[in-house]
């Protein structure tokens, strides 16, 4: 596989190994997976929140918050990659629907378009409410719309910093660490994560595939 240079080629290559790896996978288990690397998140970023209230081991400490921001960085992109496959299996590109804005986004926003997408799933399986799989479909592409815009305000938060911390959490190294990922966007923290993703094979290694990568 190529470095793709834009969502359609990245796509393209989520597809591929997508196919291979998990023939047999549903819109479902993709959204499952969506809001399973939104835990993921969230954890990180309490763990952060916990972090920053110990100034007296600020040498541990640095080295614990680079961490998270990294654990934080990584959900996001795990979460576009669901968003992708999840957009592949519904014929739509995600490039055409995605919603960039780099202003804060209250989590709120998100958890609703979970909430819609759920009941539908809900309704639908005791075929009730008149809600069909287009009414679905419809809610699922509301949805990834705003994920993508709470996505993106969410890396714009981390990058600059801007989650509430204490003045004692600013030395020079952690400024640099914040530094490099100053400009990054969705587009290269999801490159980047992909990076390690299309190199597992779960077909071989079912329990542990993301241990075997070289």
């Amino acid at each position: 596989m190529t470095n793709p240079k834009n969502w359609n080629a990245l796509q393209e290559e989520i597809t591929s190994w997508a196919q291979f790896n998990f023939p047999n996978t549903t819109t479902q288990q993709l959204f499952w997976g969506i809001q399973e690397e939104i835990g993921e998140f969230f954890t990180a970023r309490m763990m952060y929140g916990d972090l920053t209230i110990y100034p007296s081991i600020l040498h541990i400490v640095n080295g614990q918050i680079r961490k998270t921001i990294d654990q934080m960085f990584d959900a996001i992109g795990d979460q576009c990659i669901y968003a992708i496959n999840l957009c592949q299996l519904m014929g739509i590109k995600f490039g055409g629907i995605l919603n960039q804005n780099r202003k804060y986004v209250s989590p709120e926003y998100l958890f609703i378009g979970i909430g819609e997408v759920n009941q539908a799933y809900l309704k639908i399986s005791q075929n009730i409410r008149k809600i069909d799989k287009n009414e679905l479909d419809r809610r699922m592409i509301e949805f990834i719309k705003g994920w993508s815009y709470w996505a993106t305000s969410s890396i714009l938060e981390i990058s600059t910093f801007s989650i509430t911390t204490p003045n004692y959490l600013n030395p020079t190294q952690l400024k640099k660490f914040l530094a490099k990922k100053d400009d990054l966007d969705l587009f290269e923290i999801t490159t980047q994560v992909w990076e390690d993703v299309k190199k597992r094979n779960w077909v071989l290694h079912p329990d542990d595939a993301q241990l075997h990568v070289k």
